[in-house]
């Protein structure tokens, strides 16, 4: 069995009003409802039914809400294990799960940021690989107050959708650039790209 204990260095000096905390003294966190398989749920939205989050993400919709308001679901096995999902409203997280709910001191979008980065959780297991959960969130880590946290989430906010914009713009670019070479080529072997040249020296 190998393990990863996060990718994570405590910085030695903070911000001021940061401080070192365990993460865990500002959340409560338990497994999902292991009782609830993905393959028995309803994969649509149907009158009734709430948003279920399984390992995948929120993709089931189950009978019952065992949660209103905000939260993480933590895919907690295999191979993207450490990836979070961001929930509101009323909903259930099933099997594979964990749920991790911030107290009034951590902003919950703050805490979804902090927290989905596969690398951050400290995992164990290689064939079936997992998070541990409790492991990770009682590491000391630099906390910021709450204002600042909303300030984090605003600012990664537009700094990330720029950088969105940016790679959807360079996809664009790569994919005319690959239609002008294939144009191109099939200009060169077809006389087209030399036809100027051929009536200059002709």
């Amino acid at each position: 069995m190998s393990e990863n204990s996060g990718s994570y260095l405590l910085p030695a000096e903070l911000p001021s009003g940061w401080r070192h905390a365990s993460l865990a003294t500002f959340v409560t966190h338990r497994s999902g409802n292991s009782k609830i398989i993905k393959g028995k749920q309803s994969s649509v939205p149907m009158p009734g039914l709430f948003q279920g989050f399984s390992a995948s993400g929120p993709d089931v919709w189950v009978e019952a809400a065992e949660y209103d308001g905000g939260g993480v679901v933590v895919s907690a096995v295999g191979a993207r294990c450490g990836k979070t999902f961001i929930a509101g409203g009323r909903w259930t997280a099933i099997a594979n799960t964990h749920v991790v709910v911030p107290k009034s001191e951590i902003d919950v979008q703050f805490l979804w940021y902090l927290t989905n980065r596969e690398e951050w959780w400290v995992k164990s297991g290689t064939a079936q690989p997992f998070v541990k959960v409790k492991d990770t969130l009682e590491r000391p880590m630099p906390i910021p107050p709450l204002a600042e946290q909303n300030e984090i989430v605003e600012l990664l906010e537009r700094e990330l959708g720029l950088l969105d914009l940016a790679m959807r713009a360079a996809d664009r670019i790569e994919m005319e650039a690959k239609s002008f070479r294939r144009s191109l080529l099939h200009s060169a072997f077809n006389g087209e790209l030399t036809r100027e040249w051929r009536e200059n020296n002709g």
